[in-house]
């Protein structure tokens, strides 16, 4: 049977992103059994559309071969598959144990992972209520159980996030203008962690790409230091060799004696 892709869009409002709905094959397998047509996984038409974007798989009724294939893999406890085959790419399977899907009375919940292009990355397939707890003997089945004709399967597709910028920007030719903030760049951090040198600062251009500072000379980084060492080593000298004050004044008054002894 020819499956007819539909290009019909539909309009995500939250999210503000867009999903091609397509119409394509659903396949059932009985444990490892091979796969065989059950239904389509499709969109709904657009006049029959109501609340968020979503798909609904249609199966058709199980024939009395089928019904009793999945009465024996419910006793024997083993899995029904699921398998949705695109038109391009690999099919997307989900699986579930047959007596999950007696107990919970033929109830299931899907949902369809789908990507930006709407195209199916995922299918999961679980109970309503998500537990599926052993029992000492097999669940029965109603007389007239069945699978629902439809089922809704709501979509999830990814958000969009912002753009990030590089974790390691290129420097920039030296002598652009710098008036962006100040940061440390990765190359200087592993310089100066494995050199044990300084850490070179960098700030960003107009052109948003971080330009280095120049390193400071050795005078610029210890002129605080050569200036306390030049005024103490002036001290010193200049405390050296006081001059001879009080021997110059106490030997003028001598002088001036003797020469009044002779005079005598």
């Amino acid at each position: 049977m020819k499956t007819i892709y539909l290009q019909v869009t539909l309009w995500l409002g939250a999210c503000g992103l867009s999903v091609q709905a397509l119409s394509l094959p659903l396949e059932h397998a009985f444990n490892s059994g091979d796969f065989a047509a059950i239904g389509k996984l499709e969109s709904p038409p657009r006049e029959l559309r109501e609340g968020p974007p979503h798909l609904e798989i249609k199966r058709k009724a199980f024939t009395a071969a089928q019904r009793a294939a999945f009465v024996q893999l419910v006793s024997d406890d083993g899995y029904y598959r699921l398998r949705v085959q695109p038109a391009e790419g690999v099919a997307v399977m989900a699986s579930m144990r047959a007596r999950c899907l007696a107990v919970s009375q033929l109830q299931e919940a899907f949902e369809a992972h789908l990507d930006v292009s709407g195209h199916i990355l995922a299918l999961s397939w679980s109970t309503p209520t998500g537990s599926c707890q052993a029992q000492a003997t097999s669940p029965v089945l109603p007389p007239d159980w069945a699978f629902a004709e439809v089922q809704r399967v709501p979509t999830r597709m990814p958000a969009r996030g912002p753009i990030l910028h590089p974790s390691r920007p290129a420097f920039s030719d030296p002598g652009q203008p710098n008036p962006g903030p100040q940061f440390l760049s990765e190359e200087a951090q592993e310089g100066g962690s494995s050199s044990g040198g300084p850490r070179q600062q960098a700030t960003l251009g107009k052109d948003n790409k971080p330009v280095t500072q120049p390193e400071k000379s050795w005078l610029q980084k210890n002129w605080l230091i050569i200036m306390i060492g030049a005024a103490v080593v002036i001290n010193i000298i200049s405390n050296a060799n006081p001059p001879p004050r009080e021997s110059q004044g106490q030997a003028a008054p001598a002088r001036a004696q003797g020469r009044a002894g002779s005079s005598r």
